[in-house]
């Protein structure tokens, strides 16, 4: 992709373009020199937000102030500028019934005692997760083996289950924020979804417990599935699901395993 970028750069002229992309500071230890010497080429690093502008930031998401002092506090503390960490927080309070909105407005149900600040992200993340039910919480982890980018098709194979129960369960995790629907699906006449950010995918994944029985995809490769092994294996692998957890390929058709 970088290089894509870089050639587009490179050849695409004679037309309006504005190419904005986003990276976090690794990308320069692996290539210190990208996007350098490119023609109108800008790099602008972003510093953590200050305390000031994460509150700002989390009375903006809510549409006012409710927290109390002593969780705002320990909030911002905790959050250390990183605004992922600031709009997740909010996301499990209302997760967990905490935070619950009251005509136009949000109000704080339980006492300051019933609100904990996870010491990161994941920890974060992962106390959302813990909120949803057994089903839901499986699509989810389902839905990681594929890998960031899925398809409504090939959970209902590897879970077995109806095609509706599947839709509606993505259509809650979607309302949460944690998927996103696509609106223009790699695969013609499936439903496509990301992970809302990666770090959801990647907590999903790791909270997946000891082998659930044997394979997750059916042996029979369907025709779902071989279309979906077709689009993963032509993908960096950096989005397909990690090998150390999952067996895609088992005596040349697509399966997979959490094991």
């Amino acid at each position: 992709m970088l290089a894509f970028i870089e050639y587009l750069a490179d050849w695409a002229s004679g037309v309006p373009m504005l190419v904005l992309g986003t990276a976090r500071p690794e990308l320069f230890e692996r290539d210190p020199g990208w996007g350098g010497g490119k023609r109108n080429h800008t790099a602008i690093s972003l510093a953590p937000l200050s305390p000031q502008e994460t509150a700002q930031l989390i009375a903006a998401r809510l549409e006012q102030a409710v927290l109390p002092a002593e969780t705002q506090s320990a909030l911002l503390d905790r959050a250390g500028g990183n605004p992922l960490y600031a709009e997740e927080f909010i996301r499990m309070l209302v997760d967990r019934g905490v935070l619950a909105r009251r005509g136009a407005t949000w109000e704080l149900v339980g006492g300051e005692g019933d609100i904990r600040v996870p010491e990161n992200v994941q920890a974060l993340i992962a106390a959302r997760l813990d909120t949803l039910s057994p089903e839901r919480k499986a699509l989810l982890q389902d839905a990681s083996v594929i890998g960031k980018v899925f398809w409504a098709g090939a959970l209902a194979e590897m879970g077995g289950l109806d095609p509706g129960t599947v839709r509606d369960g993505l259509h809650e995790l979607a309302r949460k924020e944690l998927l996103r629907p696509s609106r223009r699906p790699s695969i013609e006449g499936e439903s496509e979804y990301a992970f809302w950010h990666l770090l959801i995918r990647d907590v999903a994944y790791g909270q997946i417990p000891p082998p659930r029985g044997s394979s997750r995809w059916p042996e029979t490769g369907s025709p779902t599935a071989r279309r979906c092994w077709s689009i993963i294996t032509s993908r960096p692998s950096s989005w397909r699901g990690r090998p150390a957890k999952t067996s895609w390929i088992s005596r040349g058709k697509c399966a997979g395993s959490c094991s």
